[in-house]
């Protein structure tokens, strides 16, 4: 893809309905013990998507991305958790909860692209308004108890997250962008 040529439309819907359509089935089989093979479907999926924005990225930043993106899940998942925010009976998060943040980067380069310019306060509250969507959507098949705080701290988390990202995903593929106009 030349880094200045939109998607057309027909492939952005394509590729948003396979990323909700693995989204729903992750969550909702995730929790029936199928975590791990969502796990390893959700890698392909994003080295997948690699292969779609590679033009505008570099390998070495996609991979941190990922990880960025990973980890995040991760860590704010056990810290609720034990925290008493978030109830799932165990200490850690089962691995399809970090896997749903892992995919989340295939939204990146092509499907938000309009968004890596939208000012830092639109970016803050369409992602405390995203994740807390995309939050309750994760959970619904779980069992998992929540405290009154989790949704205000998961709309805060995402309001600055969201920003975070895009903002790092830009600086990424104007670094890539300006190598290869050298």
């Amino acid at each position: 893809m030349n880094p200045s040529k939109k998607r057309s439309l027909l492939f952005l819907i394509v590729k948003v309905l396979v990323l909700q359509t693995f989204f729903v089935f992750t969550s909702k089989y995730g929790p029936q013990g199928y975590g791990q093979h969502f796990f390893a479907l959700g890698v392909v999926l994003t080295l997948i998507n690699y292969f779609l924005v590679k033009e505008i990225i570099q390998a070495k930043h996609y991979a941190l991305m990922a990880a960025i993106f990973f980890f995040s899940g991760f860590i704010l998942d056990t810290v609720l958790i034990n925290l008493g925010i978030l109830g799932i009976g165990s200490t850690f998060p089962p691995i399809w909860f970090p896997t749903l943040w892992l995919i989340f980067l295939c939204y990146y380069g092509d499907v938000f692209r309009k968004m890596l310019d939208f000012p830092i306060w639109l970016m803050a509250i369409l992602g405390s308004l995203g994740g807390s969507l995309a939050y309750q959507r994760g959970l619904i098949h779980t069992n998992a108890n929540l405290s009154p705080l989790f949704y205000p701290i998961i709309a805060l988390i995402w309001a600055g997250f969201m920003p975070f990202s895009l903002l790092l995903f830009r600086k990424f593929r104007e670094s890539k962008l300006s190598s290869q106009n050298q």
